[in-house]
């Protein structure tokens, strides 16, 4: 979706519950793409979007990027540390091929909440971002 009037666009990807892709660009020419997820902003790429940088540094994500997919290295380390049905989840989900934008939008959630959850799985090698 390109943008014309930007804070019009805003509201109607809110709206609507729009999941994709906006490029707001300015009188300069700057653009900058914004992700949303069912109507909410995820992620914006470009300049300084302070509440959006703060809670991904917040939440120990400074280091990754959310083009990224999750792979599983590690399984019996997974099984041992969540319940049979969690595991069969994530043992679909984290495939290699779903990244980080992909996750949330299977399972329903915030691209945030979604990383966070899984943060403690990356960081002892249970699973890389490839």
């Amino acid at each position: 979706m390109k943008s014309i009037h930007s804070l019009q666009e805003l509201k109607i990807c809110r709206q609507s519950r729009y999941n994709g892709q906006l490029n707001i660009r300015n009188t300069e020419g700057k653009q900058w793409p914004f992700y949303y997820h069912l109507g909410q902003l995820v992620w914006a790429i470009g300049g300084t979007h302070p509440s959006l940088s703060n809670n991904w540094i917040k939440a120990g994500l400074a280091g990754f990027s959310p083009d990224l997919a999750l792979v599983l290295i590690k399984p019996e380390e997974l099984r041992k540390q969540v319940s049979p049905g969690v595991f069969k989840n994530y043992e679909v989900l984290i495939n290699g091929k779903s990244t980080l934008w992909d996750l949330p939008v299977k399972m329903k959630r915030n691209i945030l909440s979604i990383t966070r959850l899984l943060l403690p799985y990356i960081h002892p090698g249970i699973t890389a971002l490839v």
